[in-house]
């Protein structure tokens, strides 16, 4: 973080935490605005030591690809947000964005007929907005993660989703950044 202000001149914003969402927007406000006095108010010694912290949570990018409780329309709102995170990241030097941002595979799975069939329409629905987004029948499954498999009935369906291009995020360390 940076100086402390000694004047008595009030500032324009004051953020309150620093953790992923707040040194966002003082970065926004930072960049793309004229606002020139921004406070950022953190009461832990370093940022993102509340949700932020990689032992607080599930640190993946959920952009809506295999998020089955996202309806349609809450993926293509949620889509281009989380995908700033990203985006960031592909600006900074490769060994800052190494820091932070790890690509992965994702997967969803669905067992039994029904399952199956839920999961067909949702690629249909999705395909669209995400053309790297493959469905894997149980063959396909076998081959990128054969545990999944492997000793399951074969009579049951199985169906997956599945992408190489998902992220995994340490939001302590992208708030630092």
């Amino acid at each position: 973080m940076s100086t402390l202000n000694t004047t008595k001149q009030p500032y324009d914003v004051t953020l309150i935490g620093a953790g992923a969402s707040g040194a966002a927007l003082l970065y926004t406000l930072a960049t793309y605005t004229n606002i020139e006095n921004i406070a950022l108010v953190e009461k832990y010694s370093k940022p993102g030591q509340v949700n932020s912290k990689a032992t607080n949570n599930s640190q993946t990018l959920h952009v809506g690809d295999i998020e089955t409780n996202y309806s349609l329309e809450k993926v293509k709102d949620v889509h281009p947000a989380s995908m700033m995170v990203a985006h960031y990241a592909h600006m900074l030097p490769e060994s800052e964005r190494n820091m932070f941002l790890f690509p992965t595979t994702k997967m969803v799975l669905a067992v039994g007929a029904h399952e199956v069939a839920i999961l067909e329409k949702r690629h249909a629905d999705l395909k669209p907005l995400f053309p790297d987004l493959q469905k894997l029948d149980r063959a396909g499954i076998a081959s990128v993660e054969p545990a999944v498999v492997q000793g399951r009935d074969a009579s049951v369906p199985l169906l997956a989703l599945y992408t190489t291009t998902g992220y995994a995020v340490d939001f302590e360390k992208l708030a630092m950044s």
